[in-house]
Parts: C-alpha cells; structure tokens; sequence
C-alpha cells in the first residue's frame, strides 16, 4: 500500500469545501477529523465522540449517523473498537478528486453562463451583440439557467 502524500492542512479543508458533497453535521465531522488526523499516519486519528462533540458542536447520537453516512460515501473508513474511541483513516485522495470534479463543472457552468451571455439579440436596428458580464457576476434573469445541469 503507498503512502498517500501529505497536504498542508489548509489544502485538505478547501478540497472539502470545493467538494460539495457533505453537509451539516457530516461537513462538520469531516472537517473535526481533516483537523486531527495525522499525514504522516495515513491520515488517521482517534478521538472519542465526546471530542467530536466539542469540536462540532453536534450530540454524539448525530455524529455517530453523520460518520456512518461519511463511511457509505468512502470518505472515511471508521475502524470500530469496544470501550476505546474508534480510529478513523480520512480518504484525502478520494476528497481531491472530488474537488476536482466539481471545481470543473463550476468552471463549465461559468464558460457557458458567459458564452449565454454572449448570445446575440435582434435589436430594431439589426443583430446586435449584447455585453458580456464578469464570470463572478450572477444575472437574475438567469439565476435557473443551470437547474438541469446539476447532474454533470
């Protein structure tokens, strides 16, 4: 098995963050775990629900569901010990890679929301181009222009 490469902590929060792919309480617990496990450990840590719990500020009960869902999504693999914290390994790999993904389809999204923007328009005086808008700049007559396309 190869040593996944270690990440300045800050890089593993943005890919969480550009991930999308949790929310509520299982961002929080992903985010509670990105901060205590151990790149030079696999990405590991163990503390107790009770830990998990400060960091959060979530109830056990609703950690204990947010990092079953985190395991189903293979986000993080959950070793389970009786009477002792339970070690969790974070899949950092599979969270770029995530990132990647959607951090690509929000730049498609922008390229076709300028491309739409540049469409031309029939004026009185003939065909004319309308303006371009800034990319970061959202137009409210094409706030749903995406709505079908969620699923790229």
């Amino acid at each position: 098995m190869t040593k996944p490469k270690e990440l300045p902590l800050i890089s593993i929060m943005w890919a969480i963050r550009d991930s999308r792919c949790t929310r509520n309480a299982e961002r929080q617990l992903l985010d509670a775990l990105a901060m205590r496990c151990n790149p030079s450990k696999g990405y590991t840590c163990w503390p107790s629900y009770e830990m998990l719990g400060l960091d959060t500020g979530c109830n056990p009960a609703t950690l204990k569901k947010a990092a079953l869902a985190l395991e189903k999504m293979g986000l993080i693999h959950r070793r389970v010990r009786r009477n002792r914290s339970n070690i969790y390994t974070v899949h950092v790999a599979k969270i770029l890679q995530q990132a990647e993904i959607q951090r690509a389809v929000d730049k498609a999204k922008k390229d076709a929301l300028v491309a739409y923007d540049a469409l031309p328009t029939v004026d009185s005086g003939g065909l004319t181009l309308i303006e371009t808008i800034d990319p970061g700049q959202v137009r409210p007559d094409t706030n749903n222009f995406f709505a079908d396309c969620d699923d790229l």
